[in-house]
């Protein structure tokens, strides 16, 4: 089982061999991964907007913590925050639509790779965060 030190040290790997690109992620599998937290998730406001890309959803937990913005929830990965029950979207078509998500997205949020607890094991996934934050070395790409 890899351990969580085990997993950011692959990741810092990925990173330096170029494996992580800033817009769609190539590689780790976290280019068809997505977080969701909020108004996209099942039987939210924006859900139609991944509705038909199709793909399966998982439950998952995600650390850090969950604000309120303009209305809508915004979150701040933190590798020792709280415990954030999330909903994690595995879609082939995500790759397709990334420029789309981050365009409805807009200027208030930031695309990252973060890791992600699905059925008891670390994976990398995207989600979208608060792109007031200062980087702080938390997220795996900015």
């Amino acid at each position: 089982m890899l351990t969580v030190a085990g997993f950011l040290i692959l990741a810092v790997v990925a990173v330096a061999a170029g494996v992580l690109t800033v817009g769609a992620v190539r590689g780790a599998g976290s280019a068809t991964h997505l977080v969701v937290y909020g108004s996209l998730a099942p039987g939210e406001p924006n859900h139609h907007l991944v509705a038909g890309l199709g793909g399966e959803w998982r439950p998952c937990v995600i650390t850090g913590t969950v604000e309120n913005h303009n209305g809508y929830r915004i979150f701040r990965w933190a590798r020792d925050g709280a415990r954030i029950d999330a909903q994690m979207l595995i879609s082939q078509e995500l790759p397709r639509n990334w420029s789309r998500l981050d365009e409805f997205e807009g200027s208030d949020y930031r695309r990252v790779v973060i890791p992600a607890e699905v059925r008891g094991r670390q994976v990398l996934a995207n989600v979208y965060t608060d792109a007031r934050n200062v980087r702080t070395g938390s997220e795996i790409r900015s």
